[in-house]
C-alpha cells in the first residue's frame, strides 16, 4: 500500500522556534511507512529563494512532489524556471493578506490550468481564506485541480460548516485532511464526500504525527488505500 502525505512543509520559523528538514521528514516516512510526501517551504522570507532552496533539496527524488508557495507576485518566468520538478501549488491567502478572488492570482492559476497541476489551498478561521472564496473560482479553472487544506476550516466548526454548505464537492475541488483531529468528523467527510475526494495530509510540522496516525486509525483508515495515497497520486498523474 501507497501512504502518500498530501502537506508537508520543510524549512525554519525563527517565530516559533521550529524547523523540520527533510531528514525529519524520512524519519516520519520510514516509521509510518510513507512511500512519498507533497513537500513545500516554509513559507517564511522571500518566497522565491525558498522555493529554490527546497527545490534543490528534493529535485530528482521521486518520493518527494515539490509545490511551489505561490503569492500575488508570482510570475509566469518564475514557474517556468521550476522546470518539470513542479508538481504543485500552493496558495495560503491568511500569509499573503489576498484572497484567491483577487486578480494577481491570475497568474499562478493560468498556469496551473494550462499544465493541469493540483493546487493546494489553505482554508482556516478568517474569512480570507474560508472556502467561498476558493469556490468562487474553480469554475474558472477547470483544468487545476484544487485541493482544500485542513478540510475546508482548520478547526470543528469551520470543518462542519464547510460539510454543511457543500454537500457534494466541484468535479475538480477535494479535500485534505490535516489538523481535523476528530476521527469521527473525518469519518462524516469520508462519507459525505466519498473516500475519493479526501486526501490525507499533515501538515507536518505543526501537527503531532502521532496524533495524525491515531485519529486515522480511530476513524477505521488505516488501510483505505485511496484516501491514504491513490487519490493524490491520481491528481499527480503518477498513479500506477
Amino acid at each position: 500500500m501507497k501512504i502518500v502525505d498530501a502537506h508537508v512543509h520543510l524549512g525554519t520559523w525563527r517565530e516559533f522556534d521550529l524547523s523540520f528538514s527533510l531528514e525529519d521528514l524520512e524519519v516520519v516516512m520510514t516509521q509510518y511507512r510513507y512511500s512519498g510526501a507533497v513537500v513545500l517551504p516554509a513559507l517564511e522570507g522571500h518566497r522565491f529563494t525558498a522555493n529554490q532552496s527546497l527545490l534543490k533539496q528534493v529535485a530528482g527524488d521521486s518520493r518527494f512532489y515539490f509545490f511551489a508557495w505561490v503569492d500575488g507576485t508570482t510570475t509566469q518566468a518564475e514557474l517556468e524556471s521550476y522546470g518539470s520538478d513542479l508538481r504543485g501549488l500552493k496558495f495560503h491567502p491568511s500569509i499573503s493578506q489576498k484572497p484567491i478572488t483577487e486578480g494577481r492570482l491570475s497568474t499562478a492559476l493560468e498556469f496551473a490550468n494550462k499544465r493541469s497541476l493540483p493546487f493546494l489551498y489553505h482554508t482556516g478561521r478568517t474569512p480570507i481564506s474560508w472556502p467561498e472564496r476558493l469556490m468562487a473560482v474553480v469554475s474558472s479553472y477547470p483544468k487545476v485541480k484544487f485541493v482544500m487544506a485542513h478540510m475546508g476550516g482548520n478547526a470543528y466548526d469551520r470543518i462542519n460548516d464547510t460539510l454543511q454548505h457543500w454537500p457534494t464537492l466541484p468535479e475538480n475541488v477535494w479535500v485534505e485532511s490535516s489538523t481535523a483531529r476528530h476521527p469521527d468528523l473525518l469519518k462524516r467527510a469520508i462519507a459525505q464526500w466519498g473516500d475519493d475526494r479526501v486526501l490525507f495530509g499533515t501538515d507536518l510540522p505543526f501537527t503531532d504525527m502521532r496524533l495524525n496516525w491515531d485519529c486515522i486509525r480511530y476513524a477505521g483508515l488505516e488501510d483505505n488505500q485511496a484516501f491514504l495515497g491513490a487519490n493524490l497520486l491520481r491528481l499527480l498523474e503518477d498513479w500506477s
